[in-house]
């Protein structure tokens, strides 16, 4: 055999084996591992690398090989696509489907309504509850100094700002994120009241510290505006307001019956 001929042979059998190998990857892609599957849920959590996530669905019976997974991943440009939260995929979509949906974050959510009148550590049980976040977590970028001065807060926490509302969140996403969408929905809300508010002489903590206390005084909306009418004034006068509510914010287990003892104590709230 000539050595041209040699050379001619041995380009081919590389030819041929790339071939191979590239139709293998492509079927890969397009053959999904159980045809039959069921769809389940599979949550992205947040800060989840495309390593991790290939490594989870291989483990999880969505894909035969999580090596090929990442490397079409890669190919594809979702390296760093993949949003966290919780999806409804099956083992019987072919894996680039469902690299496809995880990249393009269709993802499931869950309402959560938050009551009025809620306290933070409320809030944080609720998400809690609800499987989107845990409380300690949401708690705690909550009362981080750095996380409150970056919304503009003169506050010591975000308590008071998390506004009230029904909201669609997805479990797997960041306390840091469903903290961003409360405090955008309360901005939203106050933002046609604020030249109102320097109008009274008044700072937006200063109005939501009132107003936090006067709906914990009374479930009745009608009520309210007298109730704040009256704290006003008492505070124009330099009186106390001889609130309950205050007192109760500052009982770390309260569990319903106020005290003689509970109105003389000392906290930052009395």
């Amino acid at each position: 055999m000539s050595y041209r001929r040699a050379i001619l042979l041995g380009v081919s059998f590389c030819f041929v084996l790339v071939m191979l190998l590239a139709l293998a990857f492509g079927y890969y892609a397009v053959t999904p591992k159980d045809r039959e599957g069921q769809a389940r849920v599979f949550v992205v959590r947040h800060g989840a690398s495309l390593k991790q996530v290939a490594l989870e669905l291989q483990e999880k019976g969505f894909i035969n090989n999580r090596y090929l997974f990442m490397l079409w991943g890669k190919l594809l440009g979702y390296s760093k696509k993949i949003k966290s939260g919780e999806y409804r995929i099956s083992s019987a979509m072919p894996p680039v489907n469902i690299l496809a949906v995880l990249a393009k974050g269709a993802i499931i959510t869950h309402t959560v309504t938050i009551p009025e009148g809620y306290t933070m550590r409320q809030i944080a049980k609720l998400l809690d509850q609800k499987g989107i976040v845990p409380a300690q977590e949401f708690l705690r970028v909550c009362n981080d100094p750095k996380v409150v001065a970056s919304y503009g807060i003169k506050g010591k926490s975000l308590e008071g700002y998390l506004y009230p509302d029904s909201y669609q969140f997805s479990r797997g996403l960041s306390a840091k994120k469903v903290v961003d969408v409360m405090l955008h929905r309360f901005k939203e809300m106050v933002a046609s009241y604020m030249d109102r508010i320097k109008e009274k002489g008044m700072t937006l903590h200063e109005v939501v510290t009132l107003a936090s206390i006067v709906e914990k005084e009374t479930g009745l909306s009608r009520e309210r505006p007298l109730i704040a009418s009256v704290f006003l004034n008492r505070l124009k006068r330099g009186m106390r307001l001889e609130s309950d509510p205050t007192v109760i914010y500052g009982i770390k287990n309260f569990n319903g019956n106020l005290t003689r003892k509970d109105l003389v104590r000392r906290t930052p709230y009395n």
